[in-house]
């Protein structure tokens, strides 16, 4: 494996996920994190993969850091709402629940086709 070349990682990152070798996850997330370029889209959603993988082994405060970095850095990203109102229904946290939902709901608004 070329230390450079992150495709055996993302390769790897879906046989994990299908595993549910959640640790194997959050490795590759982390050399994905560090191989990517701060700018993009995908950047971020390494943080809300890891974040759904640190939820599963029940590390909830830190899928929350993760998710925390990714929604102030991409506030539209509906994948980072996604997974902090399944962090918040995890944890019984009813009142940032809530909140979520509104926004992930209003995020759903604006890609709704017109009637």
């Amino acid at each position: 494996e070329n230390p450079k070349n992150p495709i055996p990682r993302v390769r790897r990152v879906t046989v994990n996920n299908n595993l549910k070798n959640w640790t194997g996850v959050i490795e590759d997330m982390d050399f994905l994190i560090g191989f990517d370029d701060k700018n993009t889209i995908s950047y971020y959603m390494h943080f809300v993969d890891r974040a759904n993988a640190y939820m599963m082994l029940k590390q909830y405060d830190k899928a929350e850091k993760d998710l925390q970095f990714a929604v102030k850095k991409m506030p539209d990203l509906r994948e980072t709402h996604r997974a902090l109102l399944a962090l918040y229904k995890a944890t019984g946290r009813s009142k940032e629940a809530n909140a979520e939902l509104a926004k992930k709901e209003d995020l759903d608004d604006d890609i709704r086709p017109f009637k």
